[in-house]
């Protein structure tokens, strides 16, 4: 409603004086693009960016502002990951029949799955609303080798890992992973068993899964439990993380290591070459490059042993090699047995560290 007056001041002693008055008047409206701002999978610590856009659609100025201190998530211990999100500009106001493009930044600082609210209020009406969602991440590598996880933890890591591989996310892996540790590029058909032997392993009580069903692999177990460590671990450093931020795609989480691969060379004979090598596979769902952090070298060749590895650069599924070629010296070993350990830490950009240990 648009409205006109023409007020008229008699001015004492002195002309009368003509005022023009225009008003409008017009029902509170207006509009967003969109409610729920899905950030899909982002990478841990990584700043991710998206927007939205706030239309006035009545003819008079609009007031706004993003209400932050009823930021909701469904992550726990959200008081230590608040501040990690912004929204610019928060408040101001928007002319008549205009639109403006409201940005948001968020840090993600826990794994998983996040949800965040936030109220947006336009003049006198009621708050809308307005959620951002997604997964957060972060790159994993399995080495075709074992280790000794529940020396350090309690078996419950497993069992609660394994709930982490939901049947989605198995089908999910299985598209993105096609290789195998102990049989890579390999795309002749299984053989499934034969109906005789069927019968008997069916009537001895064993239960039969085919190549084609959903099941965890040892690989998918083992990545689970590495994921359900990693969450942990981040939980309960979150407020130093926040502190310390990752500046780039190449930083590393500080102090996360994964439980170490065991590497046993057995027994070693002075004066003979031994060799052993290792496939490392890019579980996903990140590529990585891929490198080695921290090599006692002096020590290394002192005893004898050459590593070989040549950083990389890993695309999801691909694979690299990792050498260790020992030869003790009768020189270097004069007693009849002697015990070797080291350490290699391999760090790769996506973003923690993998410990092998030899004896």
């Amino acid at each position: 409603m648009q409205i006109k007056v023409i007020a008229l001041c008699e001015i004492l002693r002195g002309p009368t004086e003509i005022v023009n008055v225009f008003a409008n008047a017009d029902i509170v409206q207006y509009s967003v693009d969109r409610q729920v701002i899905d950030f899909g999978q982002q990478l841990f610590g990584e700043q991710c960016r998206s927007s939205f856009t706030l239309e006035n659609r009545s003819t008079i100025f609009l007031n706004y502002k993003i209400n932050k201190r009823n930021l909701i998530s469904n992550a726990e211990k959200i008081d230590r990951i608040i501040d990690a999100l912004t929204v610019k500009p928060n408040k101001g106001s928007i002319d008549p029949l205009l639109s403006i493009k409201i940005e948001i930044e968020f840090q993600p600082m826990l794994l998983g799955v996040f949800e965040i609210e936030f109220e947006l209020h336009v003049a006198h009406l009621d708050p809308l609303i307005i959620t951002a969602k997604g997964v957060t991440s972060y790159s994993q590598i399995y080495l075709c080798i074992s280790r000794e996880v529940f020396k350090r933890h309690s078996v419950k890591v497993g069992y609660w890992a394994i709930q982490l591989l939901t049947p989605d996310y198995i089908v999910m892996k299985k598209r993105e992973i096609r290789t195998q540790c102990n049989d890579m590029n390999n795309d002749k058909p299984k053989n499934q068993v034969p109906e005789w032997d069927e019968r008997i392993l069916l009537n001895d009580g064993w239960d039969l899964i085919s190549y084609d069903e959903i099941f965890p692999s040892i690989v998918d177990i083992e990545m689970a439990i590495d994921k359900f460590l990693a969450t942990r671990f981040i939980e309960e450093n979150t407020s130093t993380l926040i502190k310390h931020p990752i500046s780039h795609k190449k930083g590393v989480i500080p102090f996360l290591y994964t439980p170490e691969y065991i590497i046993d060379m057995g027994y070693v004979t002075i004066d003979l070459k031994t060799c052993y090598s290792t496939t490392i596979i890019n579980y996903g769902p990140w590529n990585v490059e891929v490198a080695i952090k921290k090599l006692e070298r002096k020590q290394l060749q002192y005893s004898g042993i050459l590593v070989q590895f040549e950083k990389a650069m890993l695309t999801v599924g691909r694979t690299t090699s990792l050498t260790i070629t020992w030869q003790p010296t009768s020189a270097k070993y004069t007693e009849r047995s002697t015990k070797e350990q080291h350490s290699i830490y391999l760090e790769f950009f996506c973003r923690y560290l993998v410990v092998l240990q030899f004896p």
